[in-house]
């Protein structure tokens, strides 16, 4: 399973947690990353069913979410930032305003 590069720039903006579903008809689980950013439920990855518990399910998916959270995507925010041009500042009070808060 593989996360875009704005899934993971989302996750890492504002966090996310695992969710996990389960049994199937094939008594498997998966698990599920996402965040609630401004009350509103936002799904960013769901695994297939692979695990035999729900354990494994939210371990395995826990362990996916601190791989995103340690990548260092800040040469690719650069990037981003200045193929916007003139406009990169007013992108960055939209995407400053929408980061989660607590």
């Amino acid at each position: 399973m593989g996360v875009s590069l704005y899934t993971a720039l989302v996750i890492q903006a504002n966090g996310a947690e695992v969710g996990v579903y389960g049994p199937n008809s094939e008594n498997k689980y998966c698990f599920e990353l996402f965040s609630i950013i401004r009350e509103h439920y936002r799904g960013h990855a769901t695994s297939d069913f692979f695990a035999s518990s729900a354990e494994e399910a939210r371990n395995t998916g826990q362990k996916y979410l601190e791989a995103i959270l340690a990548m260092d995507l800040d040469e690719k925010r650069r990037k981003i930032s200045e193929s916007l041009g003139p406009y990169a500042e007013a992108v960055q009070q939209v995407a400053d305003a929408s980061k989660f808060r607590e």
